[in-house]
């Protein structure tokens, strides 16, 4: 399971290579929480795919760059560049779903 968190400073670094989805998120936000519960359970069923977790108070220059207003926003970034883009909670299907169409 490859899981890592992001800062303002090592974000370029975690999302230059690869497949990456990318969670922007809040730590009181209920949303949030649970798209963490379905963003484990992607971990263990795509290991190829790496994910990254923004808290929006340990990223606010990575927030701005991208243009994140609310939480949660998804990222789903290939090789650095951004794909797709989710706003709002989606289930562990919705993402697997999104994860197979993006990194085909």
């Amino acid at each position: 399971m490859s899981i890592a968190y992001a800062t303002d400073e090592n974000f370029r670094e975690l999302v230059s290579s690869g497949n990456v989805v990318v969670d922007f998120f809040m730590t009181t936000c209920v949303p949030c929480k649970r798209f963490a519960e379905v963003l484990e359970k992607i971990a263990k069923r795509y290991p190829q795919v790496h994910i990254v977790k923004a808290d929006i108070q340990s990223c606010p220059k990575t927030c701005e760059n991208f243009g994140v207003l609310s939480v949660p926003t998804v990222l789903f970034m290939k090789d650095g560049s951004v794909n797709d883009r989710n706003v709002g909670l989606m289930n562990e299907n919705e993402t697997a779903e999104r994860i197979d169409r993006v990194f085909r």
